[in-house]
């Protein structure tokens, strides 16, 4: 319930949230070292509203405004949605690839958070750690040929990806990463390519 709450709420839901997270964190490290009874990511993937609540988080552009403790639960967001999406049950065990993990708003979502730094580079050390984890998260399902690859290419991200690459900014590493994911068969190729690639 403290990770499907608004992003907008006050100093009190987000040390709920943020220790919401802490509690995920942990668990995802000991399932890790294999020491929980059970496979957490399918129980967490059997709850669909916690990636959603996550990218929502991620979502929120950061405004001098933004308070610090809002630039840390959007790194905590970044780094756990990360580790579920590169989780080795994720990328590797076919019955967690029969269906989507992500829908097409959870892409778009996606795509969103990160595209403020295609012309620019964070302002802040927490704002560049969101976009690394961020970028990552996208790496680790942009290969997913039957679902998430043509959501990536639906929602532009191959155009994005090389605005990256073109402008030199502090996300072109990692989007270069996800480019070499992406283009995994020849439809992705063709964006790649009418989108001016290969000049």
């Amino acid at each position: 319930d403290v990770l499907a709450g608004s992003t907008g709420g006050g100093e009190e839901e987000e040390k709920g949230m943020d220790d919401v997270l802490s509690v995920l964190e942990n668990l995802l490290d000991l399932d890790g070292m294999n020491l929980l009874g059970t496979d957490l990511i399918t129980v967490l993937l059997s709850t669909p509203q916690i990636p959603s609540s996550l990218l929502r988080r991620l979502s929120q552009p950061s405004t001098p405004a933004t308070t610090t403790q809002q630039h840390q639960l959007r790194l905590h967001s970044s780094e756990i949605l990360s580790t579920i999406l590169q989780h080795p049950h994720i990328t590797t065990n076919a019955t967690h690839k029969t269906t989507p993990l992500l829908t097409p708003d959870d892409m778009e979502l996606l795509l969103q958070s990160i595209a403020p730094y295609r012309k620019k580079n964070p302002p802040t050390v927490e704002d560049a750690e969101t976009l690394d984890n961020t970028l990552s998260a996208l790496a680790a399902v942009a290969d997913d040929t039957r679902h998430h690859n043509p959501l990536f290419l639906n929602g532009q991200g191959v155009e994005l990806m090389l605005r990256f690459l073109r402008e030199r900014t502090h996300g072109g590493k990692g989007a270069l990463r996800v480019l070499a994911f992406a283009l995994c068969d020849e439809r992705s190729c063709d964006a790649f390519v009418d989108a001016g690639g290969l000049k």
